[in-house]
């Protein structure tokens, strides 16, 4: 018997950190291949991405969801636009798109930030779906924050 409440979104299911999870469609903006001569790292301040004459902050999806391993390295970004806001998130593989059913999280993971839910994925295997505006949402304050501190001293 289906539940009276079904959510289905259209997901990416992504590999980042050694697993797999799935990003709402609907978050991502732009798909790029990530090159490591787009990348400036600045001492104290999360690694910047130079896309199209425009500076975008990148966080990785492998440091908060597993380890790297040396064939995990980020070689995709996912480019998320958020009102004014734009960031770039550094994943390793984008496996497909599909539609996933939308399970509410469990006890353990409830007060995980950027965890919307969890779905069961056509081979049968479990696997997360990853909110990304709110996982990084509190970094992103933080580095417009730093940013506007830095044109404050100048």
């Amino acid at each position: 018997m289906l539940p009276l409440t079904l959510a289905i979104i259209d997901g990416m299911l992504i590999r980042a950190g050694g697993q797999q999870l799935v990003v709402p469609k609907g978050q991502v903006h732009e798909v790029i291949k990530l090159e490591p001569e787009v990348i400036t790292q600045m001492t104290g301040r999360c690694p910047y991405l130079n896309l199209r004459n425009t500076i975008v902050p990148i966080f990785y999806l492998e440091s908060d969801w597993g380890s790297v391993a040396k064939e995990d390295v980020p070689s995709i970004a996912l480019i998320v636009k958020h009102n004014d806001q734009v960031f770039a998130v550094g994943i390793t593989d984008i496996m497909r798109q599909q539609q996933v059913v939308v399970k509410p999280p469990t006890k353990e993971i409830l007060n995980k930030q950027g965890v919307m839910g969890t779905t069961i994925l056509g081979d049968g295997k479990p696997s997360l779906i990853i909110d990304l505006i709110n996982l990084y949402s509190r970094m992103l304050r933080q580095e417009m924050n730093n940013e506007s501190n830095l044109r404050a001293a100048a």
